[in-house]
């Protein structure tokens, strides 16, 4: 009665204990036990045959190698006979009886021709004994891999792993560089890996038995291009050979051990490996040089030495690349003492920069590793350097923080140029790395066909009040902070879209409440409307309603806009895609928590351009492609079939 008054629970969906037994006993008694027992029967008799089998196996295994030992011994034995006839000081006077009845059989029959011949017979006969046991341990390893099955098989209905969407943010390329992007990644009951990008799949990771959960790859040019291959071991560690292939070539690998230890010869991939960053890392694992290069220089770039003990200490001289891609390639040279490498410490006495091999800039390290707390001055090279601007921050550190003033200098790869001060403002005196006061701080994708600043006002290191958006030294955008600190944007904005430059001034306007973007917002390119759409005042800030959008990729050659419609921030029915205003294709996305393509679609390819209109047709199930497709050219004046049944050879069967 408490419990029932306590939960408000009705009287008809309580029993009492004694009803509860009774039902518990009247349905066991109605299992059948002997299915129970005959399964437990079955994996005690498995166990039972592996403890045997472990027994034989041992002793099978402790007889083949002594018997290849003795193989071995005898054929060395025999091979030692010949070679000694090599010696051009041979005494016959000196031999054994043994041996002169070798040479006078050597002398009269052709006795190194028939040994030749018995050993190529045991040859090819030792060559099936390996194929042999290597099918041995791979059954082992399949065994394992089955009973892990198993085991996944036996839990709990509430147990099993269920699929899972992900919203991610990464990286994918656009004009020769990395900018920031979102995709999302779906974790399939099956442990397949599906990632996905504007409801196009990119890379299918098949789930293989005995494997461990892979990293994430949030680079999107490695989800298409880039593939490993190898195999799987106990516990799930990579075993023997490993390779990399990019577009479908090696690039890279090396071996594991059975612990999943890297052993020997290595080629690895730098962080976000792409074609504009081709670096590669080539070591012998447990000695002590690495050195790195580009693929597409051809030579070794930079490198150094670690400890021959392996405790990952680098020593000595090291050039080390902080940058490099094809128009950007910045590396530093200085010097270790005792630096673990895992520690991020540079031991230097001396740090200098270098642009291709030119020299930038320096720093001063003491010997605690610490950036030197004498005021030396010093030019640090960002990681937004290019062939075609040189971005420099230039400034003091003490006790290995910033303070004090700060300028960023700007030079465009122009000889009418001249390097000039395009950006900074000050740090608190006590070193904490808190900027304060007017600041001119430079958009993360800062370039020469971006030249975009933002200038402002900083309070213990947070934004407030107004804040410009400068685009060449003069106002395009901006807005306002609150006045408590927490940079939390209000009222009206105008913010710079993710593919402005020269070109195309894109920009978006609109309104902030609690830092969220609410009612309505639009698209401009050059002041000019070109699309937009509402924003749902709810904890997500969804998009609601129908909209247009400018495309990431959005160009000269490439202006595509997709115009449709929203539902809790989600695209449903029909959307179409639109170049210039012209109709060119789209289709219909499905009301479900994975925003799914479903049915006919023609889909514009990455390679399209207004000149050059590259379309696929075809139709979608579930968010996939399936059946015919077809790849389209759309020129003046003609419309061919580039080729049919189109498979999509970023997916990785």
């Amino acid at each position: 009665m408490e419990c029932s008054l306590k939960f408000k629970i009705p009287k008809e969906q309580i029993i009492s204990l004694q009803d509860l037994q009774s039902q518990l006993l009247i349905k066991s008694n109605q299992l059948n036990k002997n299915k129970i027992l005959e399964s437990n029967k079955i994996m005690k008799t498995l166990k039972y045959k592996i403890e045997q089998s472990q027994k034989e196996i041992t002793l099978i295994m402790k007889n083949i190698r002594d018997q290849v030992d003795k193989i071995i011994e005898d054929q060395s034995k025999e091979d030692e006979r010949f070679l000694k006839l090599v010696n051009e000081n041979l005494n016959p006077f000196e031999c054994s009886q043994a041996d002169l009845e070798f040479l006078v059989k050597f002398l009269k029959e052709d006795t190194f021709d028939e040994w030749i011949q018995r050993k190529q017979l045991v040859t090819s006969k030792i060559q099936k004994i390996i194929v042999f046991v290597e099918r041995i341990v791979q059954s082992g390893y399949n065994s394992s891999f089955l009973l892990d099955q198993v085991d996944n098989n036996l839990q709990r209905a509430d147990n099993k792993k269920k699929e899972t969407i992900l919203r991610l943010k990464g990286l994918k390329g656009q004009n020769n560089k990395l900018v920031n992007t979102t995709f999302y990644l779906i974790d399939k009951q099956n442990g397949d890996k599906v990632y996905k990008k504007d409801s196009q799949i990119l890379r299918i990771e098949k789930f293989r038995l005995g494997q461990l959960n892979e990293q994430i790859l949030f680079n999107l040019e490695q989800m298409k291009y880039l593939e490993y291959k190898g195999q799987y071991g106990i516990k799930g560690y990579k075993i023997k050979q490993w390779n990399y292939f990019w577009k479908g070539q090696q690039v890279g690998g090396g071996h594991y051990n059975i612990f999943g230890q890297k052993e020997g010869k290595w080629v690895d991939l730098c962080e976000n490996y792409w074609d504009q960053n081709n670096v590669m890392k080539k070591a012998i694992i447990g000695m002590i040089e690495e050195l790195v290069f580009g693929k597409f220089s051809g030579i070794i770039n930079g490198g150094g030495s670690y400890d021959i003990e392996g405790e990952g200490r680098k020593k000595g001289k090291w050039i080390e690349i902080t940058k490099f891609q094809i128009d950007s390639q910045v590396s530093k040279e200085g010097e270790y003492q005792n630096g673990k490498q895992e520690d991020g410490i540079f031991l230097n006495l001396k740090e200098d920069y270098f642009i291709g091999c030119k020299q930038y800039g320096f720093s001063i390290y003491d010997l605690q590793g610490n950036l030197s707390q004498e005021k030396y001055k010093y030019e640090l090279i960002t990681l937004m350097f290019f062939s075609k601007n040189h971005i420099i921050f230039k400034g003091n550190y003490t006790n290995a923080k910033k303070y004090g003033k700060w300028d960023v200098w700007f030079k465009a790869n122009n000889r009418n140029c001249e390097k000039q001060i395009i950006g900074g403002g000050s740090y608190d005196e006590e070193g904490n790395w808190v900027k304060n006061g007017r600041w001119i701080d430079l958009d993360d994708g800062f370039e020469l066909k971006k030249q975009i600043t933002y200038n402002g006002e900083y309070r213990n290191g947070k934004k407030i009040g107004i804040w410009n958006i400068l685009y060449k030294g003069g106002k395009i955008g901006g807005g306002s902070y609150d006045e408590r600190g927490e940079e939390i944007k209000i009222g009206e904005w105008i913010e710079i879209g993710q593919e402005f430059n020269d070109d195309f001034l894109i920009t978006n306007k609109g309104e902030y409440k609690d830092g969220k973007k609410f009612c309505r917002w639009d698209i401009l390119i050059g002041g000019k409307q070109y699309g937009g759409g509402q924003y749902q005042e709810d904890s997500n800030n969804s998009k609601i309603g129908k909209w247009i959008e400018v495309t990431e990729e959005f160009k000269d050659y490439f202006q595509i806009t997709y115009e449709g419609e929203y539902k809790n921030g989600k695209k449903f029915g029909k959307w179409t895609n639109l170049i210039k205003g012209k109709k060119i294709g789209g289709g219909q996305y499905e009301e479900d928590i994975k925003n799914s393509k479903i049915g006919k679609w023609i889909d514009v390819t990455e390679e399209f351009k207004d000149y050059n209109q590259i379309i696929q047709k075809g139709e979608y199930k579930n968010g996939n492609k399936f059946g015919r497709w077809d790849v389209i050219f759309q020129g003046k004046c003609q419309q061919k079939i580039l080729h049919q049944n189109f498979q999509w050879w970023w997916i990785l069967q």
